[in-house]
């Protein structure tokens, strides 16, 4: 089982201090390298289980959920491609779970891929999810497939999402309602009615 988004943040306390040992190493010397290369493999690792625990706890009962996710952004976010407030992103994710309060969202595994810089501190998550969303009040659901992009940035004293993005790679199958006929479109996933 994957470590808590919680657990995740308490690791990367002390990874903060690793990363600031990568950085005094002495440039140039196989030993900068070394350290370097280990740091990057212990953000990777972290990237990875930050990745899987976002997911995970985003496709929680929405009181888990906005509590989890609340915890690991930024002040600044670019967020589907628009640069906001760390209170933009959490009104957003507040609308999206309203209007779809049950949630899935799982990684391809073999999708999965990290890049990490030592040197600006930051790693990039992507991979392809298979999403599932669905509000049994109004009897609406949704599933499709999408990209996933999530930036973690290490300067700080804990990680934070720098960084969400992605886009759906296969339209959502959805089940017709009487106020909601087949011709709905991705965009009304986001909340806009």
């Amino acid at each position: 089982m994957r470590k808590a988004l919680a657990v995740i943040v308490g690791l990367f306390l002390s990874g903060a201090a690793v990363a600031e040992t990568a950085a005094r190493a002495e440039p140039g010397t196989a030993a900068q390298a070394a350290v370097r290369e280990n740091v990057e493999a212990l953000m990777r690792e972290w990237s990875e289980d930050l990745a899987y625990a976002y997911l995970e706890s985003w496709s929680s009962d929405n009181a888990t959920a906005l509590s989890a996710v609340a915890e690991v952004f930024g002040s600044k976010v670019s967020f589907f491609g628009r640069s906001v407030a760390r209170e933009a992103v959490h009104r957003e994710k507040r609308a999206f779970a309203r209007r779809w309060p049950v949630r899935s969202y799982e990684h391809r595994p073999e999708t999965l891929t990290i890049d990490c810089s030592a040197e600006q501190r930051a790693c990039l998550v992507r991979s392809v999810i298979e999403w599932k969303a669905e509000n049994p009040a109004r009897g609406t659901r949704a599933a499709g497939t999408a990209t996933f992009e999530l930036g973690i940035g290490f300067a700080g004293a804990k990680p934070e999402v720098l960084h969400e993005a992605g886009e759906v790679v296969r339209a959502p199958d959805r089940s017709a309602t009487r106020d909601e006929p087949r011709r709905w479109a991705w965009a009304r996933l986001d909340g806009a009615d």
